[in-house]
C-alpha cells in the first residue's frame, strides 16, 4: 500500500472522531438516537468540571485531566498512522458472521444469515486487496468458527483491522435498517446492551483503541448508508459483542440490514445489493 493511502485512512478517522454525524433517516425521518463524538466530548468535559476543586489549582488540574484523553487520542492516531505507513500491505481480517451449525438469523423465505455474510465477505475481499490491503477471512466456506476462534485468527494473522459482517433480525419482523457497532469506550455507558450487564468501569483489550473504533464505525456506517440508501439506525456502542471486546486492534461489527423483515430480506437476497454493501465498506477503507 502506498504511504499516502495509509495516512489518508488515519486522517479520515481523525476527522470523523472530531465530528462525525450520520445523516437523518430516509424520507425525512429523524436521525437515530445515538451519541456523537461531540456529545461524548461534552459529557466528558462536564464530568471533568464537576470533579474540579474550588481553588484555582484544582481548576487547572481538572482542565489538564479533561484534555488528557484528547492528547491520548491524537497520540493513538499518530501511532497507528506510523504503523500503517511502515507496512507495505496492512492486514485486514474480514469476519463473516455465523457459519456451519450456527445459521444466524433467517428470512421469512428461509434464507440464512450465514450464507449472506459469507457472500458479502467474498465480494469485499478482492476489492480491499485491489486497494492494497492484505486480506484474510475467518471463514471462506460454511464452517463452524467459535467467537474466541475469530479473535485468535485475527491475532495469528497480526491484523491491523478487524471487520465483522452480520445481518440483523427482530421478533416482530418489521424493523429495517443498518447499524454499526464498536466497543463502548471505557467509563461510558453503552447505548445498546440487549439485557447484558453494562459496567462502565470494565476494561477489555479492545478499549485500547476506543477513539479509532468509534471513528472507524462512523466512517464505515456513513459510507454504507450513502451507498445502500438503507434506513439509518445509527452507530451503537456495546460491551456484549465478544468478537470485538477481546480484539487487540481497531474493530467494528456491521449489521447490514434486517433479514427478518420481508421487504429488506428481498433486497438482501439480491447479489447486486450485497455488492453495493461490499463496495461501500471498501470505499470507507481506501
Amino acid at each position: 500500500m502506498r504511504r499516502g493511502l495509509s495516512f489518508s485512512i488515519c486522517l479520515a478517522l481523525a476527522l470523523f472522531l472530531a465530528g462525525c454525524r450520520t445523516g437523518a433517516g430516509r424520507r425525512g425521518e429523524r436521525a437515530p438516537d445515538w451519541e456523537s463524538p461531540e456529545s461524548i466530548a461534552a459529557a466528558e468535559a462536564q464530568k471533568g468540571k464537576t470533579a474540579m476543586a474550588p481553588n484555582q489549582a484544582g481548576r487547572n488540574s481538572g482542565e489538564a485531566e479533561r484534555h488528557a484523553p484528547d492528547i491520548e487520542k491524537r497520540e493513538q492516531f499518530l501511532t497507528w498512522a506510523q504503523h500503517l505507513a511502515s507496512a507495505q500491505r496492512p492486514v485486514v481480517v474480514i469476519d463473516p458472521g455465523h457459519g456451519g451449525s450456527d445459521p444466524g438469523a433467517h428470512s421469512p423465505s428461509g434464507r440464512l444469515e450465514k450464507e449472506f455474510t459469507l457472500d458479502w465477505a467474498q465480494r469485499l475481499a478482492p476489492i480491499l486487496a485491489a486497494k492494497g490491503w492484505q486480506v484474510f477471512s475467518t471463514r471462506t466456506n460454511d464452517t463452524d468458527m467459535p467467537l474466541a476462534g475469530r479473535v485468535e485468527f485475527a491475532e495469528a494473522h497480526r491484523a491491523d483491522l478487524f471487520v465483522s459482517l452480520h445481518f440483523n433480525s427482530s421478533a416482530e419482523g418489521r424493523q429495517q435498517g443498518i447499524e454499526t457497532y464498536c466497543l463502548t469506550p471505557y467509563g461510558m455507558k453503552s447505548n445498546m446492551n440487549r439485557g447484558y450487564d453494562d459496567d462502565p468501569s470494565a476494561i477489555f483489550p479492545n478499549n485500547a483503541f476506543d477513539g479509532l473504533n468509534l471513528a472507524l464505525a462512523c466512517k464505515v456506517h456513513a459510507a454504507v448508508i450513502h451507498s445502500s440508501g438503507g434506513n439509518d439506525r445509527g452507530v451503537r456502542r456495546a460491551r456484549f459483542p465478544a468478537v470485538l471486546k477481546n480484539q487487540n486492534r481497531p474493530a467494528i461489527l456491521i449489521e447490514g440490514g434486517y433479514i427478518s423483515c420481508p421487504e429488506e430480506a428481498e433486497k438482501l437476497a439480491d447479489g447486486g445489493y450485497r455488492q453495493k454493501l461490499a463496495e461501500a465498506v471498501a470505499d470507507a477503507l481506501k
